[in-house]
């Protein structure tokens, strides 16, 4: 354990301005005795044991201390977390002995000797001394380094710290099996009458959606409008048009029906992409008013 000659800096305390040695962590560790000359806990009756007027008063007796053969020494014996589970009434009892046993010499709500939970905004911090001094690192990862999510992730931060609970185990990553790649399949109704006719939207539709997924285009959008003949619809039930635009990724088409308002879509990649941005767009342009869609995993045995 590394042992280290401190100072007391915390005003209006009876030892404020004199030094103490410490063997481990500066609050829950081992501090040298004016009296004995060995290691002992803070928690004697006469805490005044453990300071010394001066730094050189501090060095001596470290150095005393470290003249004694080690056999002679005693060793700290390391402390190893519970294993056990805590419920609720295990967990409030222990808050409660810790802040006993800490005493209460920062005001919060949550005061434990030197160490604070204190709530900043919607996160928590713990704190030894105030805001600005130093923190507790989070043990667990579900928080960034020095901020919790809530209260009771801060509280039990500070037991784990003091060894009261056991640091938690990090989570099993399950790597998820590949696929080869993924279709969104979208099917619109009662589009806004004109949309599944118009060739001209069909192609900045497919033209602006590739842009917005990030994807690269292979050529331009290919659109065909059913077939007329002397300006007439050869088959005015299928009045429509069908598009496809080819894509590094796979690629995009559309068929449509004019008569019913009726617009199916169906974007294949094998990169992922995030199905909303096909969705909201086509609402934008086709103005629909009911939908069914489909997400499918394809090729999941391509990388087997």
């Amino acid at each position: 354990m590394k042992i280290r000659i401190m100072r007391d800096k915390i005003k209006g305390g009876n030892n404020y301005g004199r030094w103490y040695v410490t063997q481990g962590d500066v609050w829950s560790g081992l501090y040298l005795s004016n009296k004995t000359g060995g290691f002992g806990g803070i928690g004697a009756s006469d805490v005044s044991e453990f300071y010394f007027d001066t730094r050189q008063q501090a060095r001596e007796a470290l150095a005393k201390y470290k003249g004694v053969p080690k056999k002679a020494q005693k060793k700290r014996r390391a402390v190893k977390p519970k294993a056990k589970l805590f419920t609720a009434a295990d967990r409030e009892r222990a808050l409660k002995n810790l802040r006993d046993n800490r005493g209460a010499d920062v005001k919060g709500p949550y005061s434990m000797g030197w160490v604070a939970c204190i709530e900043l905004g919607t996160k928590w911090l713990c704190t030894d001394g105030d805001v600005r001094g130093s923190t507790i690192e989070h043990p667990g990862i579900e928080s960034k380094r020095w901020y919790y999510k809530d209260k009771q992730t801060a509280e039990d931060a500070l037991l784990v710290h003091f060894n009261i609970l056991p640091k938690p185990a990090k989570p099993v990553v399950v790597p998820q099996p590949k696929v080869f790649g993924y279709s969104y399949l979208l099917d619109m109704y009662d589009c806004a009458p004109g949309v599944a006719d118009d060739m001209e939207l069909t192609y900045r539709f497919l033209e602006t959606l590739v842009d917005k997924l990030g994807m690269t285009r292979m050529s331009q959008p290919f659109v065909i409008h059913g077939p007329t003949k002397d300006g007439k619809e050869l088959y005015p039930e299928k009045a429509g048009v069908s598009a496809w635009v080819p894509l590094i990724e796979s690629g995009v088409q559309i068929h449509s029906l004019e008569p019913t308002h009726f617009i199916t879509l169906d974007c294949y990649s094998c990169k992922h992409f995030d199905k909303n941005v096909v969705l909201e767009y086509a609402r934008e342009c086709f103005k629909f008013k009911k939908y069914e869609e489909h997400w499918l995993e394809r090729g999941k045995q391509y990388a087997t």
